[in-house]
């Protein structure tokens, strides 16, 4: 009997030993899937509070002329626009009826005529809540947009040329290579 009870006993003590070596590792387990699963959401988190992409967009401007070479375009506005000018100025009704491109020319030199500094001209005006960023031309024709998000986008401007005018209504994307977007009378909609 002596045998048997210390055998019951040494099972009891086994089984035990065995239980709390199970619950043991199951709380190692657990444990360890809570600290999987914490992590893995603060890193989903901190996924969702990175800033967005922004890019730069150079531009280089110029006017090429068969007499005298390029010349920059210096020292003058241009704007980096959420739609297309041109279809902005048609939803605006500021095109209607045009015949040809020097109608066009005409409609916006009478703006600027009849514009002030307190009250710009309609085709300025209507740009306006198109503007995502501006920039201004240095000495030597270069700018930049800064800290753009991704997109597509047009660059609008406008310059006085030796013959007239030139104004552009370029379709850019972004892109990671920052690369420099020419802009001349050659993709001009408008120059003289």
């Amino acid at each position: 009997m002596q045998y048997s009870n210390l055998f019951a006993r040494f099972a009891v003590a086994r089984l035990g030993f065995i239980m709390i070596k199970t619950l043991h590792f199951n709380f190692l387990i657990v444990s360890l899937l809570a600290f999987v699963s914490l992590t893995s959401c603060s890193k989903a988190e901190q996924k969702i509070e990175q800033k967005p992409v922004e890019y730069k967009i150079p531009i280089k401007v110029g006017i090429i002329y068969s007499m005298g070479g390029a010349q920059a375009v210096a020292r003058e506005d241009f704007y980096l626009l959420n739609k297309d000018a041109v279809q902005i100025w048609k939803d605006a009704g500021l095109l209607e009826r045009m015949k040809n491109e020097n109608e066009f020319m005409s409609r916006i030199l009478i703006d600027d005529i009849v514009a002030t500094k307190d009250k710009p001209g309609r085709f300025v005006e209507t740009l306006k809540p198109h503007i995502v960023k501006t920039t201004t031309t240095d000495f030597e024709g270069n700018a930049a947009f800064e800290n753009v998000p991704q997109g597509e986008y047009y660059i609008y401007g406008r310059t006085k040329t030796r013959g007239g005018d030139a104004i552009w209504n370029y379709k850019v994307s972004t892109n990671p290579e920052n690369k420099t977007v020419i802009l001349d009378n050659k993709n001009a909609i408008y120059s003289k």
